[in-house]
């Protein structure tokens, strides 16, 4: 498993470049805003359907090369209230439990469980600190990235393939 997640980031780095130096700008400043010692790596990677946050030790975040403006700006709030949770070291626990207990069909329902209460919080602690115009922009965000079907292995690295019941939920908020 390890293997395979580290063949995958290796291949996002591969394909991706870093960010453009305004995007980057705007990143370090929202995470000294929330005390984040050093901001993670920002990288832009064509044809992925969503940011992926990758990375315990040397943390990476890779956006869709089409992600601009305002929908990107909600992105890195979003992502970045995951770091500001350590979900990356929760989602890795979880996982971590799963490789003991394979046989458990309890643990596997945690691991989808957990995967989308994370994300729930995330959305939460993200729309708690938006007006409401921005809301109503930020459901519109997910609802967009969420519509771009595309059949690759990318998409499968993205919570955004979460069905119209989990889409409907996340909006809900």
């Amino acid at each position: 498993q390890l293997g395979r997640y580290w063949a995958f980031t290796r291949g996002l780095n591969r394909i991706s470049a870093p960010a453009e130096e305004a995007v980057q700008a705007l990143w370090s400043d929202m995470c000294a805003g929330q005390g984040l010692a050093a901001a993670p790596v920002l990288r832009r990677c064509p044809g992925l359907p969503g940011p992926v946050l990758t990375g315990l030790w040397h943390t990476v975040l890779y956006l869709p090369g089409q992600l601009q403006g305002e929908a990107l700006e909600l992105a890195l709030r979003h992502e970045r209230a995951h770091l500001n949770r350590a979900d990356l070291w929760l989602k890795a626990l979880v996982r971590f439990a799963c490789r003991l207990h394979w046989f458990n069909p309890l643990v596997w329902a945690m691991y989808v469980l957990a995967g989308r209460d994370l994300e729930l919080a995330c959305d939460e602690a993200t729309i708690r600190r938006l007006g409401e115009a921005e809301r109503a922009a930020y459901g519109r965000t997910l609802i967009r990235i969420s519509c771009e079907r595309r059949a690759t292995l990318l998409r499968t690295a993205t919570t955004m393939n979460c069905g119209k019941r989990g889409l409907r939920e996340r909006i809900a908020l």
